[in-house]
């Protein structure tokens, strides 16, 4: 299941062209490395599945999305999408993730909330808005974006797998309505997507 690893800090020209050549010989390695081993320990399997999520704090960023938190939540399913528009899995998977939030339109009761997240450490939330609203009209999906500005909501995933941020892009939470963490998807495979859509049904089946 491919991945891209968390963003780091950004050095100076040199640097980067030197951190960003390294960067990409590892991401190879590390999904191969975790491809196998990663794969078992996917959705309703992942470490910190029946955890509650302790923080979730999101700002609107494009489509219409309105700011929202935990308690705005509360009741429903919701599905918590963290991607980049310079993520090639995340690229992959998003018409998919769009295609979710179409079928499941109808329900009132679950929510998907699709975190846009930078590349460039420091990168304005202006300049994210305009580079997710660009991407977004070049392939031509409707779908309302979030971001995540100081990273709480990712350090929230975190904390709660024992890291300091989210595992790699893209991450995919299912928080059931009392806000339990009932899935975690790291990474893109052809298919996924449909293991999310049994996993959003099951939960919604829940009363």
């Amino acid at each position: 299941m491919s991945h891209v690893e968390p963003p780091k800090p950004q050095q100076s020209a040199t640097g980067q062209f030197i951190f960003w050549g390294a960067l990409a010989l590892v991401v190879v390695a590390v999904i191969w490395v975790r491809q196998g081993a990663r794969r078992g320990d996917q959705g309703l399997n992942y470490p910190g599945v029946g955890h509650p999520l302790p923080a979730l704090n999101l700002q609107g960023l494009s489509g219409g999305a309105t700011d929202v938190d935990l308690k705005d939540l509360k009741g429903k399913v919701t599905l918590v999408n963290f991607w980049g528009t310079w993520c090639p899995p995340c690229r992959y998977e998003l018409p998919h993730i769009v295609q979710l939030r179409k079928d499941l339109a109808a329900r009132s009761d679950f929510r998907l909330l699709a975190v846009s997240c930078s590349g460039v450490e420091g990168e304005s939330l202006e300049r994210l808005r305009e580079g997710t609203r660009q991407f977004l009209a070049q392939k031509q999906l409707e779908l309302p974006t979030y971001a995540d500005p100081d990273g709480v909501t990712r350090q929230a995933v975190g904390m709660t797998l024992g890291e300091t941020d989210i595992p790699g892009y893209p991450t995919t939470i299912l928080l059931d309505r009392g806000g339990i963490i009932r899935a975690i998807w790291v990474g893109y495979e052809s298919g996924v997507e449909e293991e999310m859509r049994r996993a959003i049904e099951d939960e919604l089946a829940k009363k």
